[in-house]
């Protein structure tokens, strides 16, 4: 049977959709609560960021810089599958209307999404002046055309371009955001036609070959992140992970932990997590973002930290789920696997309540900090003990 190429696109989007909402179903009255809590604290903060910018620091170029970056993030979903290299290259040349509507889609969302963006950067920016028609064509332009240069990323080959390519259009947005929002439109769309312009002398349109490979991996990228999302609340068994060996940190492990039997799950449990990025590079950013927001607002330190270890162990507790299927039959009684898990998660809390505390001893040690300190412990061994030992089996 041949592939009817006008019904790919929507078959593919559909399969997908389909997938998703299955996993949405179940987990939707998790994920409001979570976006209600975070939302608020979102807010919260946002609020003390714009009390604490200083006179001399112009809010439209900070609002332009965060803007920029997040538009930069926009990567491009195609839904091709790691068969489609053997099944439809053959076919490629016939694949153009197929790619137009992908962009399309793309660029749809994308759209969607920097208009929240926009509208949370309200208090940042005169918006009476940006609600134009001028601003609404601007964007929509610089998002389709931003489309455009992503889908270019796949014929830059070195990592040296694509950097440079970045760093080039990063500089580029930035501009662009900040006249637009101070209602210069010729200036940013001079800009915005100087950006593609000279991207386009650089990559110009023409007959190219599909970078296949490329393409997979975004894909594959995007599916990966909407996974790991819908697997903080409920298991994903296919979930794929990426991993680093970390050497370093591997023979540290093994020098620390003696080679007894009872430890052998504890130190599979530690070597999970310094090895597989998910867990790893969370725990490090969570842990550098309290630190953080700790030294920049100390006096709200009582309500940072718990989020930050919150927030932390939440996300800890799929690790139990990580281990190889083959591990199950070793002769290792269940109640030793759970107090290894438990101990692991005990440390790593622990160790990250210290190192984001450090900044409130910097400024002053009272008694209200002393106590916020024993209430977080508090709070740790309940999880720990209670919460986290309740949930192992799940």
């Amino acid at each position: 049977m041949g592939i009817d190429i006008k019904k790919l696109f929507k078959n593919r989007v559909s399969s997908f959709y389909k997938e998703m909402t299955k996993y949405y179903t179940i987990i939707f009255m998790s994920v409001f609560y979570s976006f209600l809590i975070l939302g608020s604290i979102f807010v919260y903060y946002y609020v003390k960021f714009i009390q604490w910018i200083p006179p001399f620091l112009s809010s439209e170029w900070i609002a332009s810089v965060i803007t920029a970056l997040i538009l930069l993030q926009s990567t491009i979903r195609t839904f091709v599958r790691e068969a489609d290299t053997i099944f439809l290259l053959p076919m490629e040349t016939h694949l153009s209307s197929y790619f137009l509507k992908t962009l399309i889609y793309n660029g749809i969302l994308h759209l969607l999404k920097m208009t929240i963006v926009i509208a949370i950067m309200f208090p940042l920016i005169e918006y009476n002046i940006i609600l134009t028609v001028q601003f609404l064509l601007l964007l929509v332009g610089l998002v389709m055309i931003n489309v455009y240069l992503v889908w270019i990323e796949q014929w830059i080959d070195s990592l040296r371009g694509r950097f440079i390519h970045k760093l080039n259009l990063l500089i580029s947005y930035a501009l662009i955001f900040y006249f637009l929002f101070k209602g210069n439109w010729v200036i940013a769309l001079s800009l915005l036609l100087l950006t593609y312009g000279f991207s386009f002398y650089i990559f110009p349109l023409g007959a190219r070959r599909l970078n296949w490979e490329y393409l997979n991996k975004q894909e594959e990228k995007a599916l990966t992140k909407n996974y790991r999302f819908i697997n903080i609340y409920i298991d994903v068994g296919h979930l794929k992970r990426s991993f680093r060996p970390r050497l370093f940190l591997t023979r540290l492990i093994k020098n620390w932990i003696p080679p007894q039997p009872y430890n052998s799950f504890f130190y599979l449990y530690v070597l999970l997590f310094i090895r597989l990025n998910d867990y790893f590079y969370l725990y490090l950013r969570l842990t550098l973002i309290g630190t953080i927001l700790v030294w920049v607002f100390p006096e709200y330190g009582w309500l940072t930290v718990p989020i930050i270890l919150f927030m932390t162990r939440y996300q800890l507790l799929p690790l139990k789920r990580e281990q190889n299927d083959f591990v199950i039959l070793y002769p290792v009684s269940n109640m030793v696997k759970m107090k290894s898990y438990l101990k692991l998660l005990y440390i790593l809390l622990i160790f990250q309540l210290v190192v984001v505390n450090v900044p409130v001893f910097f400024h002053s040690i009272s008694g209200k900090t002393l106590i916020s300190v024993f209430t977080e412990l508090l709070f740790i061994g309940w999880f720990v003990l209670i919460f986290a030992k309740k949930r192992y089996d799940d």
